[in-house]
């Protein structure tokens, strides 16, 4: 009888594990539980414990990891915050994506990229580190 297997078990439990016991004591701390999550990540990888040294192996886990960390983040911004800050968000915050993104997109030009590929480039760098910061 052959013998079954299921890819990444191993790994997906090192990760709840380290989820469930790293992110509550942050909380009990009174720190967000999202900064738990990233100890965590540290913690179990290949330059800490390196209990998942195989980077490339659960790349699309670390990759899935990532957007679901944009999501809680999301979740923790309560509405009636937004509502009150909605011209800083949307004024200030406009602003910024647009003068990051017109930054890197003349430092893509200036490495000689194409214009299209600049503009994007500079876009996706901009709201990169505009999640970066929230």
């Amino acid at each position: 009888m052959d013998k079954i297997t299921v890819p990444y078990l191993v790994e997906a439990l090192v990760f709840l594990l380290a989820a469930s016991t790293i992110a509550p004591l942050f909380k009990k701390m009174k720190l967000s539980p999202v900064l738990g999550y990233l100890v965590a990540g540290s913690l179990i990888g290949p330059y800490a414990f390196g209990l998942v040294d195989d980077i490339d192996r659960i790349q699309a886990v670390a990759d899935l990891g990532v957007i679901f960390l944009m999501f809680i983040i999301g979740l923790e911004l309560p509405i009636e915050r937004l509502k009150v800050m909605r011209r800083w968000i949307f004024g200030l915050g406009s602003a910024q994506v647009l003068l990051t993104t017109m930054v890197l997109s003349g430092v893509c030009l200036a490495f000689n990229m194409s214009m299209e590929a600049s503009i994007v480039t500079g876009g996706a760098l901009a709201l990169s580190s505009t999640a970066l910061v929230v």
